[in-house]
Order: structure tokens, then C-alpha cells, then sequence
């Protein structure tokens, strides 16, 4: 269904009004109020395409920060700088996060760096300083303490663990 528009409780609201309001005031008989009828019924239109501008910009914004994310997990990211470069509220950021992959926004990055940090464990000789590094933590503790915290394993014994299955 290529039209389906997904609004906001808000705009759901905005537009049951109209339409009752349309609905209760619509005549076949009385002209005066066609033109009325006529107008009120394109100001919908006109308006739940508006929403749909929005919603698709919120749309782009989300896919820009995630793309974003999946391409800059090394750098020291906010959430809150992301959402002002791609000209987004935070609220509508995390929304939009978690409609589409059930989690907030740092989460997803998180995930990212933990990704990114087991394919550096099982498939480099990379020092852990320069695999956290390369995903993105201040430091080793920080980079061994969010692994182990995430995959209830330290860094190296992922390590081992992860090349002994290779060589199996």
C-alpha cells in the first residue's frame, strides 16, 4: 500500500476533527455551504499532505543520523549534536528510533561499536587500545568494561574463544 500515511496522535486528532466537522455540516441541497464544503475538504487534503512533508522529513532525518552512526561510530558521538546537524529535536530523534528498531538512539550506537568490536577481535591482530579506538571509546578500561557489560565476556576471551571456532 504505497499511500498509507502513518500521523502523529496529534495530527490523527487534528484531522477527525475536520472530518466530523465536514461530515456534520455537509449538504447536498444548500449551496451557501458548498463552497464552504469544498474548501474545508481541500484544507484537509492540503493539510495531511503537509503532515506528510513532515513526517517524511523526519523520516530523512532519522535515516541521515543512523547512516550517520553506522558510518562514524569511531568518532565521539552525541545524540544531541546528531539530531541539531540533521535539524531534528532529540524527542522526535529517539522516536523515530524507537518506531523503526525498538531502541533509542545510543543504543543502536552501542550496538554498532560492539558489532564492529567483535569483527576487530575475531578477525585482527589489533592491540584492544586500537580496537577501542577504532570504535569509538575514550579508552581500553571503558572499551573492556562496555564489551564485557554488553557480551558478558572480556574482549580477549572473545578473542580466543572467536579464532578457536575459525579454526575448528
Amino acid at each position: 500500500m504505497p499511500y498509507v500515511q502513518l500521523f502523529s496522535p496529534e495530527q490523527e486528532k487534528q484531522i477527525n476533527e475536520r472530518i466530523r466537522y465536514i461530515a456534520r455540516n455537509w449538504t447536498q441541497s444548500q449551496s451557501d455551504h458548498k463552497v464552504e464544503m469544498q474548501y474545508e475538504v481541500s484544507s484537509l487534503i492540503t493539510r495531511m499532505s503537509g503532515f506528510a512533508q513532515i513526517t517524511d522529513s523526519f523520516q530523512e532525518a532519522y535515516r541521515g543520523v543512523r547512516k550517520w552512526i553506522d558510518t562514524n561510530y569511531s568518532e565521539d558521538l552525541k545524540i544531541v549534536e546528531l539530531a541539531n546537524r540533521f535539524g531534528i529535536s532529540t524527542s522526535h530523534l529517539r522516536g523515530w528510533f524507537l518506531r523503526e528498531l525498538g531502541i533509542p538512539p545510543k543504543e543502536y550506537l552501542n550496538q554498532v561499536r560492539n558489532e564492529h568490536a567483535k569483527k576487530y577481535l575475531t578477525f585482527t591482530v589489533e592491540p584492544m587500545k586500537s580496537i577501542a579506538d577504532a570504535c569509538g571509546f575514550s579508552d581500553e578500561q571503558h572499551f573492556g568494561k562496555m564489551f564485557r557489560k554488553w557480551n558478558r565476556i572480556p574482549p580477549a576471551r572473545y578473542r580466543n574463544n572467536s579464532k578457536n571456532s575459525l579454526l575448528e
